[in-house]
């Protein structure tokens, strides 16, 4: 079997890699965004950081030894994922989950180690990045609000498995629940910094919910089949009142749309959202990645105008962005460093252009990366790097397709970067990230994930970390197979593409190219998902540098192909070389 080599030739002098001055986070500083890129005290900030899953776990000093190996590891912030359970009391006797739990020092509560890792990362002018998530409603939850005579609607929905994640788009009840248990969080006070998680300075960004696919699972999935009856009625009056607003009447609805069934009518608000995928069927892929099959859809769509269709993608959007907009008004007038730090309504790693349109609803934009170094089940066993698929003989892409989706004028990160499995090609992945952050003048990344308190039931003490061999947080997620925490040759390589992304003045495209995508992919019913495009346009980002224009009024305009080859320069001082099946990334700069 070939032999290949990753080579990384770095060439910098000692002072470019000189550790920069961090900021120092100060008393009433608040994160904010100036010039399209995120902003401390008017100094530009880049992140550098990890994942914290399912909760923080470790406890009493261990927990100030975590974050000082944060700190030799040169990360500069962190975010919370999967933290929604932690949120609640934690009583099984408790009927809603609106209510946060109060901090007990010293209890060692899930919310006292996430207090004290935020007052520990303060001490170290490290940021957090939190989230509003919550994983469920419960019955109780209605009793928040006057009784209107729909709790069987509510408790339908919670049978449907609809989670809060879907619910708040379309249902104005859960939207206000859920709207109370954001206040509460931002009321929550922090006994070890004194400060309400409103008013907090060590907390930099805030999200909605993670990787929330509202408008992929409403548009081209299954989710209307799972609403009550009494929601679907309620949308459909909700669909017609956009419409109304829209095209005024009927005789401008028959315009846009070409026809209009015999019988609908915008005056008797009784145009069906339609069409609808609706065999739609959820598959679970791997890496927690989920996809759809779908039956004799097609038949089905051609039976309505393509503008119809359109129509229908168009107003999941509106939903999406409406409720972000009424989320994000609300929040604002709860503290002072609410009032101003950059809200995301979600990160999306989808390859479906109208979810990524809704979530550009917010003040910067986040995508993941989940690689899948480790790919055996989608290989042919002959294959020369059986069972990995490195790249290192091809064009430095990504698994998903972040070095695409930077859009014009925003702050844009990587809120997940997932592919750490050990394998001969793993220290290039950082490398890959950081060289791409650097062309695309990007804004951060955060590794997943430093260590886990959810998933790894198992590895409670560090004796298990000691006698278990490579411990795999969930067999489901082959790509994970790590806790980074504990992974000394890939955080190796963390840390070093991390010295170059934050301290190295590497220089970015210095024109990056416009590319409008327009309603004819971002409404494409009979498209979930971009295609080949999405190709095209990533050979474009590694050249030139792109930057994202979504504009739902206008036709899609891209700039010219360009025949990929053995070699890409990224400006003058970056260069990637695969010929002769070797893989090399060599920066030679003054």
């Amino acid at each position: 079997m070939t032999k290949y080599i990753i080579i990384f030739t770095l060439l910098i002098s000692a002072s470019a890699l000189s550790a920069a001055e961090p900021v120092r986070i100060q008393d009433g500083k608040f994160m904010t965004i100036k010039g399209g890129h995120l902003s401390y005290e008017d100094r530009r900030v880049r992140f550098w950081g990890v994942n914290f899953c399912a909760g923080v776990k470790r406890e009493g000093k261990d927990l100030d030894l975590c974050f000082d190996r944060l700190v030799d590891l040169g990360v500069n912030g962190v975010r919370i994922n999967l933290f929604g359970r932690i949120f609640s009391t934690g009583d099984p006797e408790d009927k809603v989950t609106y209510k946060v739990p109060e901090t007990v020092v010293g209890s060692n509560s899930h919310m006292d180690k996430l207090d004290r890792s935020v007052y520990l990362a303060k001490q170290r002018n490290m940021f957090f990045w939190m989230s509003f998530e919550n994983d469920d409603f419960k019955p109780g939850d209605y009793d928040l609000l006057p009784d209107d005579g729909t709790r069987e609607v509510w408790n339908q929905a919670i049978e449907n498995n609809c989670k809060p994640e879907f619910l708040v788009f379309v249902y104005p009840r859960a939207a206000q629940v859920f709207m109370q248990f954001a206040k509460n969080l931002l009321d929550h006070v922090n006994p070890y910094t004194q400060r309400r998680w409103a008013d907090e300075e060590t907390i930099a960004l805030w999200e909605v919910f993670n990787e929330n696919l509202f408008v992929r699972d409403f548009a081209f999935g299954d989710l209307w089949n799972r609403l009550p009856d009494a929601l679907q009625a309620d949308l459909t009056r909700q669909w017609n009142d956009w419409l109304t607003k829209r095209y005024k009447d009927d005789a401008g609805l028959k315009r846009a749309w070409g026809e209009l069934p015999p019988g609908e009518s915008l005056v008797k608000k009784n145009v069906a959202y339609a069409p609808l995928y609706t065999k739609a069927k959820k598959v679970d892929g791997a890496g927690y990645q989920p996809s759809f099959e779908y039956g004799d859809e097609g038949k089905t769509i051609a039976k309505y105008p393509y503008r119809r269709g359109e129509d229908v993608v168009r107003f999941a959007c509106f939903l999406y962005r409406d409720f972000h907009r009424r989320f994000e008004k609300f929040v604002r007038k709860l503290g002072k460093g609410i009032a101003v730090v950059p809200i995301t309504p979600t990160g999306s790693f989808e390859r479906c252009f109208a979810q990524y349109h809704a979530a550009d609803c917010g003040d910067f934009f986040s995508t993941g990366v989940y690689g899948f170094a480790f790919r055996s089940w989608a290989m042919d066993g002959t294959e020369p790097y059986y069972p990995y698929q490195p790249r290192v003989n091809g064009h430095p892409l990504m698994g998903q397709p972040v070095d695409i989706m930077y859009p014009a004028g925003k702050p844009y990160l990587l809120y997940e970067c997932n592919d750490y499995r050990p394998n001969p090609y793993g220290v290039s992945f950082p490398l890959r990230i950081a060289t791409m952050l650097i062309h695309q003048n990007a804004d951060g990344a955060f590794w997943f994930n430093w260590d886990d308190a959810g998933y790894l039931g198992n590895l409670k003490t560090d004796e298990d970390y000691a006698n278990t061999r490579l411990p795999m947080p969930d067999l489901n997620y082959p790509n994970a197979s790590l806790i980074l925490a504990n992974d000394e040759a890939f955080l190796s390589a963390v840390k070093g593409a991390g010295a170059m992304f934050l301290d190295a003045r590497l220089p970015a495209a210095r024109k990056p190219k416009t590319v409008v995508i327009g309603k004819d992919l971002l409404f494409n019913l009979s498209q979930p998902v971009m295609g080949d495009l999405e190709w095209r346009l990533r050979r474009a980002a590694w050249r030139k540098g792109i930057r994202l224009k979504f504009d739902p009024s206008r036709f899609s305009k891209f700039p010219p192909d360009v025949e990929e080859g053995n070699k890409i320069r990224q400006g003058p001082y970056t260069i990637f070389d695969w010929a002769n099946h070797r893989g090399s990334i060599t920066v030679d700069a003054p």
